[in-house]
């Protein structure tokens, strides 16, 4: 279950609602390169990455929240890897979402 404070990103990744880009449907054209996404007032930047055993996984990136979601990172060797490259994006994560869990707090 999505977190009350993240529901427009679920609403929207769902299909649920529509963005400044039109139908949120679409979330996985957008992943193909790379780009910001506007859910209600906020945006995520949405960009596709070649995970261990899942390539063409999207990492969706939310900084007014400091919160990252790549679906395969309950995996810790996938957690590192996405990890790093968040670090190497220079983004401040706090929260990470996995297909396990939607919030965990990053480093305790």
């Amino acid at each position: 279950m999505f977190q009350p404070h993240v529901p427009g990103l679920y609403r929207a990744s769902s299909g649920g609602e529509r963005t400044t880009q039109g139908s949120a449907s679409t979330i996985h054209d957008v992943a193909k390169a790379g780009r910001w996404l506007t859910v209600g007032s906020d945006s995520a930047w949405v960009e596709p990455m070649d995970l261990p055993d899942m390539p063409g996984s999207a990492l969706v990136y939310v900084p007014s929240l400091q919160w990252l979601y790549a679906h395969a990172a309950a995996s810790p060797v996938v957690r590192d890897v996405v990890m790093a490259r968040a670090k190497a994006r220079g983004w401040t994560v706090a929260w990470l979402g996995t297909a396990r869990d939607v919030q965990a707090k990053v480093g305790g």
